[in-house]
């Protein structure tokens, strides 16, 4: 029996001209005076690391104990030992940003049942403060889980908290360059009344015309690509959480991956399961067009294997093995030389079926 699976998308609409800069911070940089150890659990500096020695033996080891400042962060009722970031914020309080925790009434300021509109699994939210923090999550000077986080709470106050995925994106194209692309959380409640049935948090940028949102590429992120047997890396390029140098049965995925009919040894033969190394001289070849190592686009389909992870098909309904080129560790820039019409994979730690 399989489990169903419910998403649904918020769209904020946006309307509002940013009338001031946002006062949030992304990230901050270490100061010189800064102790290194921010942990409360470990605060004991000693050999460039950071221990959990009490005071008197961390002296006695010849380490530096960093004593934790006042925690003063408005709404903050744990601090990092320097005081500048917080760990978890007090009751009724969402941490949107490192520094920041909002109160939940602020949250929900001006949101009622008329902000909220329906059609079918798409939800349109109006409301100035959370469409501004979209605005700036995109558009790089607010925090991007800060807003996906503020929609959300929202979100939940209104409806009940029986999905699984919720993904937030704006009516019209944000931003450009590099704050833009979709991510995916695994979403973890930390505040009041926060939704415990939740398991992934999305962001998506409205896509212009022509173009499709990667929305099954993030809500697969939920199920894979955690096998032991996928390498998280190409050479020394990381593809986490993808499928990198490998086919895939019948089709390519949404995560990456070539259909098995476009991939074969240099030879042009199929490789072979019952030898060892499967191909002669331990590499494959992929089809460039046919596949892609971590593919991001919603005009394709899903691989059996994919489906599989999502519990939408059974294991008798996939055709074939997962082949994996493994080429971590390779001297070859990226695993694989690209030749034209195809890459091959430097497969240095074996072609696994």
């Amino acid at each position: 029996m399989f489990r169903s699976f419910w998403c649904v998308l918020i769209s904020s609409t946006i309307v509002f001209a940013h009338e001031q800069e946002d006062p949030f911070q992304l990230r901050r940089a270490l100061e010189d005076q800064d102790c290194p150890c921010n942990n409360l659990d470990f605060l004991c500096r000693f050999n460039d690391g950071c221990w959990a020695y009490p005071e008197e033996y961390c002296k006695i080891k010849g380490g530096v104990f960093c004593t934790p400042k006042p925690c003063t962060l408005d709404g903050c009722e744990t601090c990092t030992a320097d005081g500048k970031s917080c760990r978890k914020c007090k009751a009724n309080y969402m941490q949107v940003t490192f520094d920041t925790c909002m109160s939940i009434d602020d949250v929900f300021d001006g949101v009622s049942d008329s902000s909220f509109v329906l059609s079918g699994n798409l939800v349109m939210l109006s409301s100035k403060q959370i469409s501004d923090a979209l605005t700036g999550a995109l558009g790089g000077v607010q925090s991007r889980f800060g807003a996906v986080k503020s929609a959300i709470a929202a979100f939940f106050h209104r409806f009940k908290d029986q999905f699984d995925a919720v993904a937030v994106f704006p009516s019209t194209p944000q931003g450009t360059g590099e704050y833009i692309p979709s991510e995916h959380w695994s979403w973890h409640p930390d505040y009041t009344g926060a939704p415990e049935n939740l398991k992934s948090a999305i962001i998506h940028n409205m896509a212009s015309d022509g173009y499709f949102i990667p929305f099954k590429h993030e809500i697969l992120h939920r199920f894979g690509v955690f096998n032991d047997k996928i390498p998280k890396k190409i050479g020394s390029s990381s593809v986490y959480s993808h499928w990198g140098l490998s086919a895939l049965g019948n089709a390519g995925g949404q995560l990456g991956g070539w259909p098995q009919s476009a991939v074969d040894c240099t030879n042009g033969e199929a490789p072979n399961k019952n030898q060892n190394p499967a191909c002669p001289d331990n590499k494959l070849r992929f089809t460039v067009k046919e596949g892609s190592t971590r593919r991001n686009n919603d005009g394709e389909g899903m691989s059996e294997f994919e489906l599989l992870m999502m519990g939408l098909i059974g294991p008798n309904e996939v055709s074939n093995d997962v082949i994996v080129c493994d080429s971590v560790g390779s001297s070859v820039p990226g695993g694989r030389e690209y030749t034209g019409e195809h890459y091959v994979g430097d497969c240095v730690n074996g072609i696994k079926l």
